[in-house]
């Protein structure tokens, strides 16, 4: 019978070949089938995006609702693949009781509201015998952020809708400039170990596409130059931040793709990684230092 040990060097193993196979480099005609899906994909999800976020209210909270509910189905898909039922019917309620504080209170309850509602998962996690409960359960939070954040910032102000025809087009420009740039010119690794594929190239794209994003809202808008692009920047940071984070759950747990709903893209998770701490930094930051990037 083998032993625990050569069972963990198995899975090991079998964990190593995902991620060389994720890893290899795709022949050109594989790239440009990739780039051509990844702009197929944007150009038939950005226009429902943009126009919900314009008309704003239920409407708009639902189809986040429902992103969310599907990437916080891929994080424990990864982090814990059979939970019992109860404790995913209790995630993804606990995820719908964050929009309805959202929608009642604002920011704080909704924050008081997650962490109870973390807490009792983490309990039922422990007691369930999830291998990582703290993971498991960090998944409603981190992807319950996004969706308080995105709720909060449209309907807190009658102008909410600039808040967010500002921010996610500038995640967009990140992520875009960032594959461009990368795939263009290659060169050095960013961090092999957590994103094989990602280089300083493809970072200096992101934040350069990015930049033209927020100069072109302050000239266009005239919205004040310097706060909006250090705005911009910082959005573009905590973005690659949120790239990289989930880039280092899939290595952990041996997934090159968090699903396969998106073509050209992977999974929800996989396409909103970077809005996944972009946007919550950028709606506390409009909470605690106001709008600065607001239009005249």
């Amino acid at each position: 019978m083998p032993s625990a040990n050569s069972a963990g060097a198995s899975a090991d193993t079998a964990r190593s070949w995902k991620h060389a196979e994720g890893d290899a480099a795709p022949p050109k005609h594989g790239r440009d089938r990739n780039l051509l899906e990844r702009v197929a994909s944007a150009l038939v999800l950005a226009p429902p995006v943009i126009a919900a976020a314009i008309w704003g209210g239920t409407l708009f909270d639902l189809l986040v609702f429902a992103f969310t509910a599907a990437a916080l189905r891929e994080w424990l898909r990864m982090t814990w693949p059979d939970p019992p039922v109860q404790y995913a019917v209790i995630a993804y309620l606990g995820l719908f009781f964050l929009l309805v504080a959202t929608w009642t209170g604002g920011l704080w309850p909704a924050l008081a509201t997650g962490l109870i509602a973390g807490a009792g998962l983490l309990s039922m996690a422990r007691l369930s015998g999830a291998q990582h409960p703290w993971l498991s359960t960090f998944g409603l939070a981190y992807v319950g952020a996004s969706l308080v954040a995105l709720a909060w910032l449209r309907g807190h102000d009658p102008h909410g809708w600039q808040d967010l025809l500002f921010v996610l087009p500038v995640i967009w420009a990140s992520d875009i400039g960032g594959y461009a740039l990368g795939k263009a010119l290659g060169g050095p690794k960013l961090w092999p170990r957590i994103s094989p594929k990602k280089t300083w190239a493809g970072v200096i794209g992101g934040f350069a596409l990015a930049g033209l994003v927020g100069f072109a809202w302050a000239e266009g808008f005239g919205a004040p130059l310097e706060p909006t692009l250090l705005v911009t920047a910082l959005v573009a940071a905590l973005g690659l931040a949120g790239d990289l984070f989930e880039s280092a759950l899939k290595r952990r747990y041996g997934f090159k793709d968090s699903g396969g709903l998106i073509p050209g893209h992977g999974g929800v998770l996989d396409r909103i990684d970077a809005a996944l701490l972009a946007v919550p930094g950028f709606a506390l930051l409009v909470a605690l230092a106001g709008r600065l990037t607001a239009w005249h």
